[in-house]
This record gives C-alpha cells, sequence and structure tokens, in this order.
C-alpha cells in the first residue's frame, strides 16, 4: 500500500549517504537536528510567555497538543504499515 513512499525514502536516503557535504553544511544540519532536542524551543516558549502572557500561551498549548496527538498517530500508522530497514 504504501509502497511509493518507502521508494522514496530509500531513494532519498540512499542520496544524503552518498553525498559529502562541507563543514559549513554539516554544520547547519547538526544545528537542525538539535533543534528537536528542546533548547530552541525553551526560547520560544519563555519568549512567547514574556511577550503575550500566560493566556495567549494556554490557547497555543491547547492547539500544540491536539496537533500532536494528530502527528504521532499518522507517525504510528504510517511507521507500522512501511517497516523500513535500517541502514
Amino acid at each position: 500500500m504504501f509502497i511509493w513512499i518507502t521508494q522514496l525514502d530509500e531513494r532519498v536516503t540512499r542520496y544524503w549517504l552518498a553525498h559529502r557535504f562541507s563543514k559549513r553544511i554539516d554544520s547547519l544540519f547538526r544545528f537542525y537536528t538539535r533543534m528537536g532536542d528542546g533548547y530552541i524551543w525553551s526560547l520560544v516558549i519563555a519568549y512567547v510567555l514574556i511577550r503575550y502572557g500566560g493566556v495567549f500561551f494556554s490557547k497555543i498549548v491547547i492547539q500544540v497538543l491536539i496537533s500532536l496527538l494528530v502527528c504521532l498517530t499518522l507517525y504510528w500508522v504510517i511507521k507500522l504499515c512501511i517497516h523500513r530497514r535500517r541502514p
């Protein structure tokens, strides 16, 4: 059912593994990867709280939690359907 997603994923993975990038691009990718660790998001949360206040922040939190629930549900459904082998 999801064969085309698997094929696309394999092509993209092979492309990234076959190409070497400059140290500048590599550091950009490392920064991008680290954004998911939470440090950058802590700064964003602090900024929103200071700039807009707690009521606005709570509305954002509710929207984010709903989005997270939808995204994780889709992620697990796709992950369980595809079963991609790890390199």
